[in-house]
């Protein structure tokens, strides 16, 4: 004698089968996303670390000698701008002052009424 599955057994076994291939490709898919995301934060990871490497490398190519000299090429930079902006003008008036009015230029109207 043959005993037939009932209706609803059939159909939960349909549907726990179904579940199973929509879990195994959603566990597929977001494997795969997973691998891309880690490939490409390896990626990242290996541009900072050479960009720090390269601003490393400028850093002591331009390292500024002793704090002794930078005062030196300093007080010659700042001669000269003084200097030619001396020459610039016709009748220069000196204001001694500190850096922040190291080489300002008065705005034209103001020259022209102090003239």
């Amino acid at each position: 004698m043959e005993t037939s599955t009932p209706a609803w057994i059939r159909a939960a076994l349909a549907v726990a089968l179904f579940t199973c291939i929509i879990v195994i490709g959603a566990a597929y898919v977001l494997a795969g996303r997973l691998v891309a995301l880690n490939n490409r934060v390896e990626i990242e990871t290996l541009d900072i670390v050479a960009l720090r490497t390269s601003i490393d490398d400028l850093a002591n190519e331009i390292r500024f000698s002793p704090p002794a000299d930078l005062g030196h090429k300093h007080a010659a930079v700042r001669d000269f701008v003084i200097q030619s902006q001396l020459r610039r003008a016709e009748d220069p008036i000196v204001f001694i002052g500190d850096s922040i009015t190291e080489s300002h230029s008065f705005p034209q109207p103001f020259v022209a009424i102090l003239s």
